[in-house]
């Protein structure tokens, strides 16, 4: 499982790149692992006046990850990720 360390580091480095891009992500009804409401999440993590959950298998996280790419308009290239066992 990626460590929330890692989750937040990604999560902060496209927050970082246009805030107002995940601020409207969080308050899409259609996404479920980022809301401007806390009491949505089982393990948030706060990034400035948003809430991510954390709590997601490595699977779910990746499926995020790439939605956040699309939504960004960013390529998959633009970012690696090196899963070890």
């Amino acid at each position: 499982m990626i460590g929330l360390y890692y989750i937040a580091k990604i999560l902060e480095i496209f927050y970082n790149l246009d805030p107002s891009i995940m601020i409207n992500m969080s308050q899409d009804n259609n996404i479920n692992n980022i809301s401007i409401e806390e009491s949505k999440m089982r393990k948030p993590y706060k990034l400035d006046d948003i809430y991510i959950e954390t709590n997601l298998s490595t699977k779910d996280i990746c499926n995020m990850i790439k939605m956040i790419i699309e939504t960004y308009k960013l390529e998959e290239t633009d970012l690696g990720i090196l899963l070890r066992r």
